[in-house]
């Protein structure tokens, strides 16, 4: 498969794009269920407890050796996603609640969930003579965040009109 285009839009409206190539890409979410010890029951009932956050990971690919600008302009925009914003809708400082931005993957007809950064690892690979980075890799871990009614990695319906009649 050749390397395409894919981005983060964030919270902000800001549109992060990078490279994306992978082997496989996964999507999971773990419901809560419990159950009470049945004496000489081999399989207790269950019952639902709650949901689940869902969760991906991805690894990005940033490259800017074509225009020689340091690669850290993009990957500044990914560590941003890991800081509180105060600019973010229901912000209030002085009662402490402030949080990072949260952002959807997309990827041709593919989008995700809207998510939190729960871990960002950058590599910087490439360098140019005076040290300046020209080409990074970021592994990335995402919860969802807020709940959503659907999980969405998945294209969208064809061309009904009305898919739920």
């Amino acid at each position: 498969m050749a390397i395409q285009k894919a981005y983060l839009m964030t919270e902000t409206k800001k549109k992060i794009e990078f490279m994306f190539n992978p082997q496989d890409l996964e999507f999971s979410k773990t419901p809560s269920w419990k159950s009470n010890a049945t004496p000489g029951s081999t399989a207790p009932p269950l019952q639902f407890d709650s949901g689940g956050s869902g969760e991906f990971s991805i690894t990005a690919l940033f490259d800017s050796t074509a225009n020689g600008k340091p690669v850290t302009k993009i990957t500044d925009e990914l560590y941003k996603l890991t800081v509180t914003d105060k600019s973010i809708k229901g912000t209030k400082e002085d009662r402490n609640m402030t949080r990072p931005p949260w952002v959807q993957f997309h990827w041709g007809k593919m989008r995700s969930f809207k998510a939190v950064v729960t871990k960002l690892d950058l590599k910087f690979t490439y360098f140019t003579a005076d040290g300046t980075p020209l080409r990074a890799s970021a592994s990335m871990s995402f919860r969802q965040y807020p709940a959503e009614k659907h999980l969405a990695p998945q294209p969208p319906p064809s061309g009904t009109p009305n898919p739920g009649q």
